[in-house]
C-alpha cells in the first residue's frame, strides 16, 4: 500500500499543476509515455512539461519510479530534450537512471489528410546513476520519426526508424575493453480517437528504448490518452518487456518486465507573446516553398 500512496502522491502533485493550466480544443501527438516518437516539436517558444510515474513488475516484486523530461523550443524547427528518473528499489534504496539530452529537428510538419511529417532526433544518455534504472554506459541514437494524420486526426500513425549505440567502458579487475554495440532501431504506433477525438486508445511495439542504453530487443504498450486541451494530456499506459540483466535478456524466475504508467504532459507559452500554434512549430521551408501543393490541407 506504501508504493499505491506513493503513485497518488505523484499523480495529485502533478494534477495539481495542469489544474492551473487552461486551454480549449485539442490536437492528439505522441509524447512520453510513448515510446515511439512523433515528427513535432513545440512552437517556438514553448516549454513543454512531461512526467509520467510507474509501476514495474520485476523480479516477482513492485517498484515505484518517476520520470520528468523537459522541452524548450528556440526556434521553428529546433527542440532541445532533457530528462531523466529515480526509482525506489530492493530494500527501499534510490535508484537514478541515465539523463538524456536530444536535440530534435523538424523537416515539415504533417499535413491533415496530406502528406506525412518527417523530423530528426539524435541524442546521447549519459553514464551517470545508480542502481537497477541505471545502464553502466553511453548511449547513442539516431532517429527519423514520421507521422501521418488520417480521417481529419481520428487516425494517426507514428513509425520510427534509425540506430542506437551502446558503449560499455572497460573493466580492469574483470579484464574487460571497452565494447561497442550497434543496433538498428525501430517503432510503430497508432493513435486512435475513441467516441470523441479527444479520447484515444494508443498502441506501439517498438526495438527497445532508445533512453535505455542497455535496454531490451522489443516491447510493447498500450493504453488510452484524455486531450484535455491543448496544453493538457493525460496517459494510462501498460506495457511489456523481456527481463533484461548485464546486456542481456536474461533466464530468471520472472524472464518479463511488467508495468503501469501515469502520464501527464503540460504545456506553457513561457518565452513568447501569446498562444503558440496547436499543431507545433512549422519547421523548416526549404521543402514547402517547393513542394507548397503537398501542404494544402493545412
Amino acid at each position: 500500500m506504501v508504493i499505491f500512496r506513493q503513485m497518488l502522491r505523484a499523480l495529485g502533485i502533478a494534477a495539481a499543476a495542469a489544474a492551473f493550466v487552461v486551454g480549449t480544443t485539442s490536437t492528439a501527438h505522441a509524447v512520453r509515455p510513448f515510446v515511439t516518437d512523433d515528427a513535432r516539436i513545440i512552437d517556438y517558444g514553448q516549454l513543454e512539461l512531461e512526467m509520467w510515474p510507474e509501476l514495474v513488475f520485476r523480479d516477482g516484486k513492485w517498484h515505484p519510479g518517476f520520470h520528468v523530461m523537459s522541452g524548450v523550443s528556440p526556434t521553428e524547427w529546433l527542440e532541445i530534450i532533457v530528462g531523466g528518473g529515480i526509482g525506489l528499489e530492493e530494500g527501499r534504496h534510490f535508484t537514478v537512471a541515465n539523463p538524456v539530452i536530444q536535440p530534435k529537428l523538424l523537416v515539415w510538419r504533417a499535413a491533415e489528410n496530406g502528406f506525412p511529417g518527417l523530423s530528426l532526433a539524435a541524442g546521447v544518455t549519459l553514464p551517470v546513476g545508480r542502481g537497477e534504472m541505471f545502464d553502466d554506459a553511453t548511449g547513442l541514437f539516431f532517429i527519423a520519426p514520421i507521422t501521418s494524420r488520417l480521417f481529419d486526426d481520428w487516425f494517426l500513425i507514428h513509425a520510427n526508424v534509425g540506430l542506437t549505440a551502446a558503449i560499455v567502458p572497460g573493466d580492469a579487475e574483470l579484464g574487460t575493453t571497452r565494447s561497442t554495440t550497434v543496433r538498428p532501431y525501430w517503432g510503430v504506433g497508432i493513435d486512435v480517437g475513441l467516441f470523441h477525438k479527444d479520447a484515444r486508445f494508443i498502441f506501439e511495439a517498438y526495438a527497445g528504448d532508445p533512453f535505455e542504453a542497455l535496454g531490451p530487443r522489443r516491447a510493447f504498450q498500450w493504453g488510452f490518452r484524455w486531450m484535455r486541451s491543448d496544453y493538457v494530456n493525460l496517459d494510462v499506459t501498460f506495457g511489456a518487456q523481456p527481463r533484461v540483466a548485464e546486456g542481456t535478456e536474461a533466464e530468471l524466475r520472472h524472464p518479463r518486465e511488467f508495468w503501469g504508467q501515469i502520464g501527464i504532459r503540460l504545456l506553457f507559452d513561457v518565452f513568447r507573446d501569446g498562444p503558440g500554434d496547436p499543431m507545433g512549430a512549422r519547421g523548416m521551408t526549404g521543402f514547402r516553398r517547393f513542394h507548397p501543393e503537398l501542404f494544402r490541407s493545412e
